[in-house]
């Protein structure tokens, strides 16, 4: 049914329809739930964007987002071949959180990019985008193409049931190492990946959800650090010189900063500070031997128990030991 209106004509559709369609005048900006190629040769008044959705019958519902992060940018760009990341079943938009797409970028027939397409529905993810988007922008706009993936725009407009959505369109750098743990990785990785967050750190950001899923890594193996949905402008206090395979200083021993501080010992960038032994975390020093390790047990336990239990203790630590200088996984957390 079509229902004439002053200025447009909408097309009236049941709530239980996957889209619906607008026509505006041409001074108005494109809406989010409308793209036809009638309106392709209008020289945009701001930059937009045109995702096609993919549709549980394998079609797809195109929706024009606009740019809202550079209102001075003028451009009309496409989104194509879009492949779900998490996996590979089709969902409705009114089921979506969060959303991660691969796909191209193109401006008329012409490819730009390989990008990353992070879609968010509703409000309250959605200022989460625009954080994100505000860090690529501001803080991390030097390290763009570098460390982190170029951004190229946060989009917004209304999709299903007039629900207000973005999408962050970023760079696509590479792979996860197959979800492989960072000290599973090689040293040369673990110093890139380090290098990596102190540059963004003194670039004023603390990331604040640094985990394995959040490096991924160029065809030529170089580190991008990527998801900065939780991240926080920071004053880094690290002056700290980052030597590998040195003792985990302790924390009254250099300024702190927390992450960095996780973050090396996650790497298992230094050789443990600490032994375990009864339940107690003991300086490393007692590891020396089964013997000095046992002088700290209560005197009121038997002597061969005490002992039997400092070599067990020790073959523990040396079986750590030994993982961590192979490059296997090994996490040497640090006693408090």
């Amino acid at each position: 049914m079509f229902q004439a209106a002053t200025g447009h004509l909408r097309h009236m559709t049941t709530r239980t329809s996957y889209i619906r369609s607008v026509w505006v005048l041409p001074s108005s900006p494109l809406p989010a739930s409308y793209h036809s190629s009638a309106h392709t040769n209008i020289t945009p008044a701001m930059s937009t964007v045109v995702f096609p959705w993919p549709r549980p019958d394998k079609t797809r519902a195109n929706y024009t987002l606009t740019r809202v992060d550079d209102l001075t940018a003028q451009d009309s760009l496409v989104i194509r071949d879009p492949v779900l990341m998490q996996n590979n079943r089709t969902i409705f938009i009114q089921e979506i959180h969060k959303a991660v797409f691969r796909a191209t970028l193109h401006r008329g027939n012409k490819r730009v990019a390989d990008v990353v397409c992070k879609f968010t529905y509703g409000k309250r993810t959605l200022e989460r985008l625009r954080h994100e988007a505000a860090i690529y922008r501001d803080q991390l706009k030097d390290l763009q193409g570098k460390i982190v993936p170029k951004l190229y725009g946060l989009y917004e407009g209304e999709m299903d049931d007039e629900e207000l959505s973005g999408c962050l369109i970023t760079q696509y750098c590479g792979k996860h190492p197959n979800s492989m743990p960072f000290c599973g990785t090689s040293w040369q990785s673990k110093s890139s990946v380090l290098l990596a967050l102190l540059k963004i750190h003194k670039a004023g950001v603390q990331h604040g959800d640094f985990f394995e899923d959040n490096v991924v890594y160029t065809p030529k193996g170089h580190p991008r650090i990527v998801d900065f949905g939780g991240a926080e402008a920071h004053t880094c206090d690290w002056t700290m010189q980052s030597v590998f395979h040195s003792q985990d200083p302790h924390p009254t021993d250099f300024p702190a900063c927390k992450e960095l501080d996780n973050n090396w010992n996650e790497l298992a960038v230094w050789t443990p500070r600490d032994i375990m032994y009864l339940h107690i975390v003991r300086p490393v020093e007692y590891a020396e031997s089964a013997e000095k390790l046992a002088s700290l047990a209560p005197e009121t336990m038997n002597p061969n128990e005490a002992l039997s239990l400092a070599e067990c203790a020790i073959d523990e630590f040396y079986k750590l030991w030994n993982a961590r200088n192979r490059e296997r996984y090994i996490y040497l957390g640090r006693g408090p």
